[in-house]
């Protein structure tokens, strides 16, 4: 199984120690290609493998004991799964045999990530012909590797840690690369003076690139597409106009790629108007968001757009239209206090213009829309499923293999909340950096209508963190700075990327004055 993974292009795999993957272990290590990583924790394991194909498009392995062990890799392989990342659970089990009869360490693991993985199998090791493993093992990698999760399970009788000299020859597949072309282009999408509406959400690094784009669209941060048409957060456009688009603004056709929009206004006014829609993915699976799907087209997003755009015959006026209501979106900074807002401005036009910032979900994923930032900058958050679990793993991992200056910027609760991430993972690379917004706990249920109305929003939904940021730094082993305004903020960044070390630096808001300064902006 190690073996044909190798030969198939796995080059990465994440070990959470244990007893029952101790052959698995055993085998990762012994062979030459393949890098093994050791994160204790296995939730926070499967999202550092999940960070380690957010950046090279090709899956990465992360392999746990039984029994509960292996269910914690299952908001990975969620997040994988939706959003379009390459991973492979390997998870160790007790024999077939012995799963419900009271042993130890058991569950039922075989298929337990159901619909949330696109390919699961059991590795039989008494059952199945080396021919077999090969065989089954290449289809896994494969189906992998087209951005998705997949799941190897794998029953080991005892003895678990013998070493045994042998002459194993095996007929291997070799690894297959699969040409990208671009298919036919809808009739619908070519018409004379169609108004399409490109909408994006995130797309896995692998995928994505700073493309400039002379269309009109509503395209995410985490998309890495620009344009003097494209307008970045459909919270802001919307909230000029009760909820809806300008009637010059309406789209004829959406074409929508990457993860769906996080905006829930913008989603319930699709919802309302049903435009004609049409999905770009390499896995041929899209999402039919509001009902009036038309087709998936399977391709690359990115060589899509790029061949879509040379031959658009769509409305030029259309395309100005959106330009004009870009303008209108402009931001005076200089207006705006102390707050989240000025705090991610001045983080964002701070950090080096060639880094990457992860976004932990929630309100940091809101802010960066808003934000006018150096447009070499790369952003990515963790949207296939937008849960709060997850999102240092998959930084540290992707700043273990990009080279770059990574910056996660979360906020306190998503931090601590995946503090295993930095705690339990055995090397931190020094080109990492976190930056945690202190509000005082959840603020983004005080921009909702409803957990206000019933009284409980202190002890239920902001949840405010018992142990300090300062504290955690220093539980992780990382570098500690603190800023409470602009300059501080300045320049404890300037030291972080001197540092040659990680380093965490908290910068302290307050919670209700930020929660207004929101307000007021999606108000003007």
């Amino acid at each position: 199984m190690v073996a044909q993974l190798a030969a198939s292009g796995l080059k990465h795999v994440v070990i959470s120690p244990g007893s029952r993957n101790a052959p698995l272990t055993i085998a990762f290590d012994a062979h030459p290609d393949i890098k093994t990583h050791v994160v204790i924790d296995e939730r926070s394991a499967a999202y550092y493998a999940l960070g380690l194909g957010l950046r090279t498009g090709t899956p990465a392995a992360v392999v746990c004991t039984s029994g509960t062990a292996a269910l914690n890799h299952g908001p990975a392989i969620a997040e994988a799964f939706h959003g379009r990342t390459p991973l492979i659970s390997i998870t160790a089990d007790r024999p077939t045999t012995l799963i419900d009869k009271g042993h130890g360490q058991s569950v039922f693991q075989a298929g337990v990530f159901g619909k949330n993985c696109s390919h699961s199998l059991v590795i039989e090791e008494s059952g199945m012909s080396e021919e077999a493993i090969i065989v089954e093992v290449k289809k896994a990698y494969d189906i992998a590797s087209t951005g998705t999760s997949v799941h190897i399970n794998v029953p080991f009788e005892e003895p678990l840690y013998g070493l045994t000299e042998i002459d194993l020859t095996l007929n291997l597949i070799e690894s297959t690369s699969r040409a990208e072309k671009v298919p036919a282009i809808p009739a619908e999408l070519l018409s004379d003076e169609v108004k399409v509406l490109i909408v994006s959400g995130s797309l896995p690094f692998y995928q994505s690139e700073s493309l400039r784009l002379n269309l009109a669209g509503v395209c995410e941060r985490f998309s890495g597409i620009h344009g003097v048409s494209i307008v970045h957060s459909a919270d802001l456009l919307l909230s000029q106009n009760a909820g809806a688009l300008p009637q010059e603004l309406e789209p004829d056709v959406i074409v929508t790629i990457g993860t769906p929009t996080l905006s829930k206004s913008f989603i319930n006014y699709l919802l309302d108007k049903r435009p004609n829609h049409y999905h770009i993915n390499a896995s041929g699976k899209g999402w039919d968001t509001w009902g009036s799907l038309i087709t998936v087209i399977k391709s690359d997003p990115m060589l899509w757009l790029k061949e879509y755009s040379k031959v658009f015959k769509g409305s030029q006026e259309y395309i100005e239209q959106w330009k004009n209501a870009r303008v209108g979106l402009e931001i005076e900074i200089s207006d705006i206090p102390w707050s989240d807002f000025k705090a991610f401005d001045t983080i964002l036009n701070s950090i080096p213009s060639q880094s990457t910032a992860h976004l932990s979900n929630s309100t940091s994923a809101r802010y960066v829309q808003l934000i006018d930032c150096p447009k070499s900058l790369k952003f990515h958050c963790n949207r296939g499923v937008a849960g709060i679990d997850g999102c240092t793993s998959t930084a540290v991992a992707d700043a273990e293999v990009s080279g770059d200056q990574v910056f996660l910027i979360s906020g306190d609760i998503a931090f601590m909340y995946d503090i295993n991430g930095l705690a339990l993972t055995e090397r931190i690379p020094s080109n990492f950096n976190v930056v945690v917004i202190n509000n005082g706990g959840g603020e983004i249920f005080r921009w909702l209508d409803g957990p206000e109305s019933t009284g409980l929003v202190d002890k239920y939904f902001e949840t405010k963190p018992r142990t300090s940021i300062k504290s955690a730094a220093y539980y992780c082993g990382l570098k500690y700075f603190c800023a409470t305004n602009v300059e501080e903020t300045q320049r404890a960044i300037e030291q972080m990327c001197n540092s040659d070390t990680a380093a965490i630096l908290e910068i302290v808001t307050n919670g209700l004055k930020s929660t207004e300064v929101y307000k007021t902006i999606l108000r003007k």
